[in-house]
């Protein structure tokens, strides 16, 4: 009894070569392609990086031109005395009209490094749109390989359950017959009745699992076919580490961050240089009413504006600084997010090899319980083998069974997770031909939004004048010679600490004000029980 049913639930087993296909079968590729293009995460992150597109843009105006037009009109009634006595109201209007244009010569080099900034802002940003796709794609991957998991388990618990029934039936009839004792069927029943919990439990875990592959991917599953082998999977782990040096999302957005941020340090540095800029008005003022166009006067003036910042209270300094160690910040975490990286990457392959070999291993560990059951089974129908030995056969085969689907989606699970950390974990590898989203070309047709003929001469000289980042913050080193112990201190605990029997429950006093505020500037001692580091002490 129960080949047919085994052999089922091996066409199940995720990754086995068969499965759950049928002619309307979705496939892992319908689902990235479905997720992709419909998940709510990922086009919010696609809209915020257009908005950021549109920062470059506001920009680049500090080389541009800027116009307004002010009209003003003005009435006024006020008493005049005349001459031979008697008072008069006197009645006047005016209007005037000013059109005027600000056009900036240099800037101090101010708007380039903003222009560089920005644009390092953008290229960021692209690289989180980069990294949210391949969390998005992850979590396609896991909830696919969940559902079948749990598909191939439900199978698993639900044969159990029959085969359980069937010797339930077999016990009590030999019990009728005098071959077996009532303890025989208790330990039978016993068994059932737990592997019932465990198919209860396991149809509700498939109903999680499809639950979390709607909300992922957008429609419930339905049938799915077994996946393939994920594409871009390197020969070895040192080809996976010098992927991820160029195409991980999170270590290339902080080595760009660091380029913005570099730029910001020249744009703070700019504050201090002088700016130039060319201003231009035409005016027309006239009686309002009656309006006669012929009879307003015209003024016309043009300026040119040299602006030298000689003191600020210490404002521009403070930004130079500030941006400085800002900038102090982001290399540092360029290091910060190469570690993590790798980390990820060799987390990722570990498991995967780990769990490739827990798959082999564990395919002959169900053969061999196939076995083991067969036999025991055998030996049982002619009084060879107690109920007892039939139902260890029966659970050893289940748990290897279950150990072996488990295998198959850890492994699978583990490819997705090893290509996200190396950064080809995206739909343009995964899935070729699918529509893809190019971030590029939304940037494209907003960029030059705005611009006028002689930008590029005006951004020319802004650049050839632009300063330069200067001097930045060493990252400092652990000495060579440093041989760190911990400092020496008093157990107050002691070997016997009497239990906390009683818990305060009123405020303690002198805790609303503390008597030694931290302060800017206040540097903290270590505790005075604290003896000091002693480099010679063992």
């Amino acid at each position: 009894m129960g080949r047919g049913w085994r052999a089922a639930i091996g066409a199940v087993l995720i990754c086995s070569g068969a499965g759950l296909a049928s002619a309307q079968a979705e496939t892992l590729a319908d689902a990235i392609a479905l997720a992709y293009q419909s998940s709510p995460t990922l086009q919010q992150q696609r809209a915020q990086l257009r908005a950021l597109d549109e920062t470059y843009v506001q920009a680049r105006a500090g080389w541009r031109p800027t116009a307004t037009a002010q009209v003003t009109g003005n009435y006024a009634k006020s008493p005049q005395a005349g001459i031979f006595g008697g008072v008069s109201q006197v009645e006047s209007n005016t209007g005037e009209g000013v059109l005027g244009v600000t056009q900036p010569l240099y800037t101090g080099g101010r708007t380039a490094a903003e222009v560089r900034a920005t644009q390092a802002d953008v290229l960021a940003g692209r690289q989180t749109l980069r990294a949210t796709e391949a969390t998005l794609l992850q979590n396609v991957v896991t909830v696919y390989a969940d559902v079948r998991r749990d598909q191939a388990l439900l199978l698993i618990h639900e044969h159990d359950v029959a085969v359980l029934q069937g010797e339930v039936d077999d016990s009590q009839a030999r019990f009728k017959a005098g071959e077996v004792t009532a303890t025989d069927v208790a330990q039978v029943q016993t068994q059932l009745a737990q592997s019932r919990t465990g198919l209860t439990a396991a149809q509700g875990q498939l109903q999680v699992s499809r639950s979390n592959y709607a909300a992922i991917v957008g429609q419930n599953p339905g049938s799915l076919e077994p996946p393939p082998t994920m594409p871009g999977l390197p020969a070895d782990v040192d080809k996976a580490f010098d992927i991820a040096e160029t195409d991980n999302p999170t270590l290339r957005q902080a080595q760009i961050t660091e380029e913005a941020s570099r730029a910001r340090v020249a744009e703070a540095r700019a504050a201090n240089r002088p700016t130039l800029s060319l201003n231009a008005n035409i005016g027309y003022t006239g009686v309002l009413t009656p309006f006669r166009g012929y009879d307003y006067d015209r003024a016309v003036s043009a300026t040119a504006t040299l602006t030298q910042p000689i003191f600020a209270g210490g404002v521009n300094s403070s930004n130079i600084r500030r941006s400085i160690e800002l900038n102090t910040s982001d290399r540092i975490g360029i290091e910060a997010a190469r570690r993590n990286a790798m980390q990820g990457v060799s987390q990722g392959w570990n498991e995967m090899i780990t769990d490739r070999a827990t798959v082999v291993s564990e395919e002959d560990h169900v053969n061999t319980a196939r076995s083991y059951f067969s036999g025991t089974q055998a030996e049982y129908t002619v009084g060879q083998r107690s109920t007892l030995d039939i139902i260890v056969a029966e659970q050893s085969l289940v748990g290897a069974e279950i150990t072996l689907t488990n295998a198959h989606h850890d492994a699978y699970v583990a490819q997705a997770a090893l290509l996200g950390a190396m950064g080809r974990l995206e739909a343009r590898y995964v899935v070729p031909g699918a529509p893809i989203y190019d971030p590029a070309a939304s940037f494209a047709n907003v960029a030059h939004k705005g611009s006028v003929p002689w930008e590029g001469l005006v951004a020319a000289l802004d650049n050839l004048g632009a300063p330069g980042v200067g001097e930045t913050v060493p990252i400092s080193a652990p000495a060579a010679d440093l041989t760190p112990r911990l400092a020496r201190a008093v157990d107050p605990v002691g070997a016997h600490p009497a239990p906390a029997t009683v818990v305060p429950t009123a405020p303690v006093p002198n805790t609303t004000s503390p008597q030694t505020p931290d302060t800017l500037g206040q540097h903290v001692s270590p505790p005075q029980d604290s003896a000091p580091l002693d480099r010679n002490a063992p």
